[in-house]
This record gives structure tokens, sequence and C-alpha cells, in this order.
């Protein structure tokens, strides 16, 4: 049952709708369709939510989630420097490449935020074909320090409030970032160095485990939840601080996968 947060944040996104299609010339980034929101019902349909449907479909890398093709177990990436070490396992929807691309730009640099909506019901609908009914506590992978402060919002934090009000998720907001530098400005080695110490527990993750117990811990199943996978590092840091906090049991889910 949608609670009053989720029928708000509906009820905005749909007048946002309504505005687009009445005044707006902005065009589908899949299918290219004037008049209609950043991801016309269609291309949703078509492209994303059969794609989460599919999300467990094939043979995957076991450590980073890559689709392997002739390779089994693991990837040939993860053979050479296995970088995930600390998941039980990953699994992302769509491979980053092509339109996916301009989705990702419009979503997180030019605050298309009507996005976040459709990727939301992908992300539950990727959650409901891997767990079903039983679904996991969700830990979202927090932003950088000050990013909220300086941007008014963040793509993953607009995703965490989405699934909880709208769809019922169980969100765990436990984790918080130390470091302020943008992935994005940074090579791959840049990436996996900067991993060390780069995510810890936050202070309201402490309380929660002090409070809760060991028996708590051990016994409670976390989905990490990530826009896209590049590294693995950030997944890897976050499930290694979680993995030291006492919980047994650890999985990861990303939109995107840069394969």
């Amino acid at each position: 049952m949608m609670n009053f947060f989720g029928v708000l944040a509906v009820l905005r996104f749909r007048l946002g709708c309504l505005f687009n299609e009445c005044f707006s010339n902005e065009s589908c980034l899949i299918c290219n369709c004037v008049g209609k929101v950043s991801v016309c019902r269609s291309c949703s349909h078509k492209h994303l939510f059969r794609a989460a449907r599919l999300v467990d479909c094939g043979e995957f890398c076991q450590a980073c989630g890559k689709r392997l093709l002739s390779e089994k177990g693991l990837c040939t990436s993860c053979r050479n420097e296995r970088v995930v070490q600390s998941l039980d396992w990953v699994h992302s929807i769509l491979p980053y490449r092509l339109w996916a691309k301009n989705l990702m730009f419009a979503w997180k640099m030019m605050e298309s935020r009507d996005i976040s909506f459709v990727l939301a019901k992908t992300a539950y609908l990727a959650m409901d074909k891997l767990y079903g009914k039983e679904l996991p506590a969700l830990v979202p992978v927090p932003p950088r320090p000050g990013k909220i402060h300086h941007k008014g919002w963040d793509q993953i934090q607009d995703l965490a409030f989405l699934l909880h009000h709208v769809y019922g998720v169980r969100i765990l907001d436990i984790l918080s970032r130390t470091q302020k530098v943008q992935q994005k400005k940074l090579d791959r080695n840049g990436r996996l160095q900067q991993d060390v110490d780069r995510y810890v527990l936050s202070g309201k993750g402490k309380r929660l485990v002090e409070c809760m117990g060991k028996d708590w811990t051990e016994g409670q199943d976390i989905l990490l939840l990530d826009d896209v996978i590049t590294t693995g590092g950030t997944l890897e840091c976050c499930a290694r601080v979680l993995k030291n906090a006492g919980f047994a049991k650890i999985c990861a889910l990303t939109l995107f996968i840069v394969d």
C-alpha cells in the first residue's frame, strides 16, 4: 500500500509529466519521440521493465556481475584482478551503452528527476524477480559529503525514497561517505586506490547495530543499491564495511554496468 509520501511523490511526477506533454518539446531519450517525458511509456516497458524481469537470465560473473560469453564462473577481468571479494553476488540490469549513457547523463547531470520514477520501478521489478516477496533490506550507496547541500538531491537517495514510499521496500540508510572526490574524475587505478576507507558505518548505523545485536545482523540480508558498476570498488568498499559490522549475506543491484 502506497503511503502518504508515496502519493505526494507520484502526484508530483504526474503533474510534471502533464506539464511536459503540454508545454515542452522534450524527446524520449531512447526513441526520440517528441512531446513526452524523458522516457516514454513504450520505451519504459520495452527496454527498462523488460530488462528488469530478465535480470537473472543467462550466465554472469560471480564477482562483478558482468554477462559471460564463453567464460565460466568469473569473467576475464576478475580472474586477472578480482576487485569484488565481499559480496555474495552482483546483478546489473542493463549495459551502460548507447541510450543508457544519455539516460544517465540526463538523470544525474541535467537533473531530469522524472527519470527517478522510471528507474525506481525498474529496480523494484528486478528485486521482485530476484527475491519474490521476501525482499531484503536495501542499503543505498551514500553520496559524497556536501552533494545534497550543493545540488539539493542525490540520484540514489531519490531511488531509495521512491522504493520505500511507493513500493514499500525497507531502507537501511546506515553508510556514509568520507571523501568528496567525484568518481568520474578518476581513472581505474585512481578509483581503486581511493576506495580504501572511503565508506564507513554512519552514526545511525553504529547505533542500530549496537541496539539490535549480533543475532540480528547475522540474520539480516542486505542488498546494496547503486546506479552503475564500473570497477566494483565502491560496492566492495561498502560491502566490506557491512561485513565488518556483522552482516553475513550482502548482495548488490545496480541499474547499469560498464562492460
